[in-house]
């Protein structure tokens, strides 16, 4: 199993459950790669993609939590060519690249009337350029995107930590201890320490039982049968 398909709220995982059932819509292959990676040429950078379908050349992207937070729109100075190259795959102007570290996506040009967006542009632009790097296919490739509605689930996985936080708190408990060990990740939860005082016992320590039998000695002659002790015991 990959990596990230381990994860339950991992893109590669939803989109396993997405096209566990119906990828038939698309193709009628059943050979699906999840997590599948296209080198990008010109860059040392590779875009990752949740799954793949080789026979049909479909990409699979899963969208999450990006659609509900900001994302930066920079890019670094070597992304710079891919866009405004003298052979750039969106037929924009070429342009001397500037002597910067890194560059702004000029949203403009790709429709985008914001200043700043819920989606990562960054993300599908490297994809874009990913499946534009496999030219050598026969078949022309697909950018598939699946988009999951906001139900508050990703929201709640990603706050797990924070709520058990305010939970402890919420009951006076001490702060959580979070460890990570090896490859795992442990809480420690302490229960309230008790503030009370511990109270000696105050009843009365007993007299030792008074008897008028010899006690038992060690050499045997003084002794008491087990009928005669129930029977003192009774007495007092």
């Amino acid at each position: 199993m990959p990596p990230k398909m381990a994860s339950v709220a991992s893109s590669s995982r939803f989109c396993y459950l997405a096209l566990r059932d119906g990828y038939k819509q698309f193709n009628n292959s059943e050979d699906i790669i999840f997590e599948h990676s296209c080198r990008i040429k010109g860059i040392n950078a590779t875009a990752n993609l949740d799954a793949y379908i080789p026979k049909a050349n479909i990409y699979f992207e899963v969208k999450c939590h990006e659609i509900f937070s900001q994302h930066s729109i920079y890019l670094k100075k070597s992304y710079w060519n891919l866009l405004y190259g003298q052979e750039n795959d969106f037929g924009f102007s070429y342009a001397k690249c500037p002597d910067i570290d890194e560059f702004k996506i000029e949203l403009c040009n790709f429709g985008i009337a914001k200043t700043k967006i819920r989606f990562d542009i960054k993300q599908f632009l490297c994809h874009l350029w990913g499946i534009a790097s496999q030219k050598d296919k026969d078949i022309p490739a697909k950018l598939v995107y699946l988009f999951f509605n906001k139900m508050d689930l990703i929201e709640q996985w990603g706050t797990g930590i924070q709520r058990i936080i305010n939970r402890a708190k919420e009951y006076e408990l001490p702060k959580p201890e979070f460890r990570e060990i090896g490859n795992t990740f442990r809480v420690n939860l302490y229960r309230k320490a008790d503030k009370k005082p511990i109270k000696a016992d105050k009843k009365p320590i007993k007299e030792p039982i008074k008897t008028d039998k010899k006690p038992i000695k060690a050499d045997g002659k003084s002794i008491i049968t087990s009928k005669q002790r129930k029977n003192l015991i009774e007495k007092t």
